[in-house]
């Protein structure tokens, strides 16, 4: 419990003062004796005992009136957090807000969205809780902002409408060094976040650095976890898995393929689908069974020359608008070209003949094979995917590659037999490691990037893969794939651009059975191809949150959706052009997982911090922090009342009736007459 008015809590030693009066009437003064008086002292004289309990309940009654006026006064506070103990005032709060997809959704079709709800929660909790300093971290941008007022909320943009993911140890991080930088004596955090798994990320092993870091930190760190855990009930979402154009006897094609994911697949339904492009609306009619229903290549006709062009796709209104809508762009497809450097050509052949398969959409893949030393020779200019299998380069080809990199070609590096060589992109090779009996993937990131689940949520296989003999990576990485020995066996470096790869092992059978089960290895590489072409054409497909922030900058938004209220392109879901180039920002295949963390794994990542935790409801609009001043008001004054009710007079004694003297005995009715 806290207080508003916490100086007022010095009065409470007045409470003692019906002691001291009580103390004080029992000093008595002398007694005279008079024989008339005690025939009258003994008629009225209650018995003791009964007084002696009188007079300690009286004393009870005053004292508990004077403490309820006190604390009615000092304006005391109370929360339905039982082990909170907010402190009189604190120097410093921190508000870390998830602004992710999820946040938007609705319990009711009229109700708040769990982002409303936080900020009226928010609203209570400045208004009650005393702070000198208070401090905003969005999922976004985190940056922290200063604010004085809740209504400062709104020239926040990124609490609405953003659709990008949230990252959970990121946000804390940057609270942890906004803290580094200040000199605040006691710090309350508090976190608002709907507990999705895919935000906090829970394997990440920057938890285990963010705990040690707090637990050390010099001052007084309290956390608060506000949570809105509820899943949703009846929600739909959908995303474009597939635009590509073909040949037709007519012309070209655009096909266009989606899914359409609903929370309640306990019926079957006919969901309404509008479809918009080239400034034409159509409404597709969808027959939805399971959990999952999929459009696969829905043909609309492309007018003669119209090589590129944008579109949505939108569902009803349901529980949470921010997943109901998708962007797509397209353009007449382009080569894909690839690029393998190797020491041996031998060793390219996996490679090779992944990457000559191609999809019936008339499109050319063209493939070339170098050694080193012919590398610099190599046709360069709009390669899609490079495959290099040797040392890492020297100059001038390590400049021929970032330059490629920087134009958004996937390059993926692969170990070579002897010498290294210098670093790239941040990392270097380390030595061969021969585990006894092989190696086994144990854990790789399956919800975006090249080793993701595939369309129908299925994870590819890679725990089927053996590897015997893989080698270190060195360096600052993003690891994609690890292995049972804790090694890397995929990562990406940490680019602007995330496209620069590294694999810990080959396709040779005495390094692994990439090459016998290529599944993995058919997938990587056109996922890796697919990507690289799409970087060289004019039309661009994003993820939101992956873009970096001063890229968009002077992106133009195409679209007009109403729903959006962020000025931040990276992080909100559109379409935006930059010249003849045009990009479709879209959340991530993660936010349509509403898997919640449980609390058992919230334990274990703030196990060692002093945190609390809260878990609500979108419809629930009762304040965290409730005050208590009427309470000890009626508290003093029932004490009032039973303290007037204990000190009334016992009634007297009732004369006795002619008909009861009569029933004494003769000599008693004598006596008394």
């Amino acid at each position: 419990m806290s207080f508003l008015q916490p100086a007022l809590l010095w009065a409470l030693p007045l409470i003692t003062l019906p002691v001291l009066i009580h103390l004080m009437q029992r000093r008595r003064p002398e007694t005279v004796g008079w024989a008339a008086m005690s025939f009258l002292l003994s008629a009225t004289a209650l018995p003791s005992g009964y007084s002696r309990i009188r007079q300690w309940v009286v004393l009870a009654l005053r004292t508990l009136a004077f403490a309820g006026l006190i604390l009615a006064i000092s304006r005391p506070l109370a929360s339905n957090w039982l082990q909170l103990a907010m402190p009189a005032r604190v120097d410093l709060t921190l508000i870390l807000l998830d602004c992710s997809p999820s946040m938007q959704q609705r319990e009711s079709a009229t109700g708040p969205t769990k982002m409303q709800s936080i900020r009226e929660q928010l609203a209570g909790v400045m208004n009650n809780m005393p702070s000198h300093r208070w401090v905003v971290i969005d999922s976004a941008n985190r940056v922290p902002i200063e604010i004085s007022s809740i209504a400062e909320l709104d020239r926040i943009a990124e609490v609405e409408g953003v659709s990008s993911s949230a990252d959970i140890p990121g946000m804390l991080q940057a609270a942890y060094n906004f803290l580094q930088s200040q000199q605040s004596a006691r710090t309350e955090v508090w976190l608002c976040s709907d507990a999705r798994k895919q935000d906090w990320q829970p394997e990440d092993t920057r938890w285990q650095g963010l705990r040690e870091a707090f637990q050390k930190y010099p001052l007084a760190i309290r956390f608060h976890l506000l949570l809105y855990p509820a899943p949703p009930r009846q929600n739909r979402s959908i995303r474009i898995t597939s635009a590509r154009t073909r040949a037709a006897s007519q012309g070209r094609e655009l096909l266009l393929s989606m899914a359409i994911q609903r929370s309640d697949a306990s019926h079957q339904e006919a969901i309404p689908v509008r479809l918009e492009w080239n400034e034409v609306a159509t409404e597709i009619r969808v027959a939805a069974a399971g959990a999952t229903t999929e459009v696969i290549d829905h043909v609309i006709p492309l007018p003669h020359g119209l090589s590129q062009s944008w579109g949505r796709v939108v569902l009803p209104q349901d529980e949470n608008q921010a997943d109901n809508e998708y962007f797509f762009v397209h353009q007449d497809s382009l080569p894909r070209r690839t690029l393998i450097v190797t020491e041996h050509l031998s060793a390219a052949r996996a490679w090779e003949v992944a990457a000559e398969v191609q999809e019936e959409t008339g499109d050319t893949s063209h493939v070339e094979i170098h050694e080193p030393g012919a590398a610099g020779g190599a046709d360069w200019e709009a390669v899609s995917l490079v495959i290099w299998q040797a040392a890492l380069p020297d100059e001038p080809v390590a400049t021929l590659l970032r330059t490629v990199a920087e134009q958004g070609t996937r390059i993926v590096f692969l170990p070579p037999a002897g010498a290294g060589g210098t670093a790239f992109a941040g990392l270097s090779w380390g030595d061969w490691q021969v585990p006894r009996g092989g190696t086994r993937v144990n854990r790789w990131v399956k919800d975006h990037d090249l080793l993701a689940n595939v369309r129908s949520g299925s994870p590819l296989p890679l725990e089927d893969l053996l590897i015997s003999r893989y080698r270190q990576i060195r360096g600052e990485m993003t690891p994609l794939a690890m292995l049972s020995t804790e090694g890397p066996l995929l990562c990406r470096g940490l680019t602007n651009q995330a496209n620069i790869y590294f694999l810990a092992t080959t396709t040779s059978p005495l390094d692994s059975t990439l090459e016998q089960n290529g599944v993995v290895l058919f997938v990587l590489l056109q996922r890796a191809l697919a990507a690289g072409s799409l970087s060289q054409g004019t039309t661009h497909d994003a993820t939101a949150g992956s873009v970096a922030t001063e890229a968009a900058t002077h992106w133009t938004k195409l679209n007009k959706s109403e729903r959006s209220v962020s000025t931040n392109p990276a992080h909100t879901a559109g379409v935006y052009a930059q010249g003849d180039k045009q990009f479709a920002v879209n959340r991530s295949l993660a936010e349509d997982a509403t898997t919640q963390l449980d609390p058992a794994a919230i334990d274990h990542l703030f196990a060692g911090l002093h945190y609390d935790r809260l878990d609500r409801q979108a419809a629930d609009r009762s304040e965290i922090f409730q005050e208590l001043w009427s309470t000890c008001l009626l508290l003093m004054l029932i004490a009032l009342l039973a303290e007037s009710a204990v000190c009334l007079p016992r009634q007297p004694a009732r004369p006795l009736r002619a008909s009861q003297a009569s029933d004494f005995p003769s000599a008693t009715r004598r006596a008394t007459s």
